[in-house]
């Protein structure tokens, strides 16, 4: 996985940043030190938008930083053997949270690759299908669905579901329709009536997986049956 020289640039920017407060603290507390809880917090950060390596290089580097924060601490003394065990016990700690923030990021990864070829099979399928996140952007949009719809895949793609169908009409009106589809009660499963600009009515059947901000809706085109004055969805324009 190749990273523009802006990502570099930020997780040395962002590791560098957490050092120098971490010693700022040590200036100002020599007594004490907040590096391991600083920078373990920092790692499982890291692992949550970073693949493995990175997050192993980062873990060395902050390894290497807390263990010469913990040995600066004036208190602390070499020949003492309750001190060395402190430090072991403490070293060895932030090793172990460092092995299961790289196992947090292996195992985001094998998930993002996993909806990756799930989508990319999604867009493959011989029927009209949209594929929405949470936010409403259109992350697959099949070959039959961009006939049905009559626009392009690149004008599909990453625009917005929301504007491609206009407004949400229901018994109960609301501007914040797509957000009751992602968070709402109802079953997983639902049929609407879609009204498109230039394509005109045509029913969907609407499946959510998941829910809230890590929902997804696959729109299939052409399917299901809306009960009447169940839900409607007019374009806007």
């Amino acid at each position: 996985m190749s990273f523009s020289p802006r990502s570099r640039f930020a997780i040395v920017a962002l590791t560098a940043g957490v050092m120098m407060l971490v010693w700022a603290f040590n200036v100002l507390y020599v007594e004490a030190t907040i590096a391991p809880v600083v920078c373990l917090t920092f790692l499982f950060i890291v692992a949550l938008r970073y693949p493995p390596l990175v997050v192993t290089f980062v873990w060395l580097v902050l390894w290497a930083f807390v263990a010469y924060s913990l040995a600066s601490i004036p208190s602390f003394s070499f020949d003492r053997s309750e001190d060395l065990v402190r430090l072991a016990i403490r070293l060895l700690s932030f090793g172990v949270g460092g092995a299961m923030a790289i196992l947090t990021s292996r195992f985001r990864c094998r998930l993002v690759e996993f909806l990756d070829h799930m989508l990319a099979v999604l867009s493959k399928v011989p029927l009209p299908i949209l594929v929405s996140d949470s936010t409403g952007r259109i992350r697959v949009v099949s070959e039959q669905a961009t006939v049905l719809l009559n626009r392009e895949s690149s004008e599909l793609l990453n625009s917005y579901f929301q504007a491609l169908v206009g407004s949400h009409l229901a018994e109960e009106i609301s501007e914040n329709w797509y957000e009751h589809w992602v968070g709402g009660e109802e079953e997983m499963v639902f049929d609407v009536q879609l009204l498109i600009s230039g394509v005109g009515s045509t029913p969907a059947r609407v499946c959510r997986m998941g829910s809230g901000e890590n929902a997804l809706l696959i729109t299939v085109f052409g399917h299901g049956t809306p009960p009447p004055h169940k839900e409607a969805v007019k374009s806007a324009s």
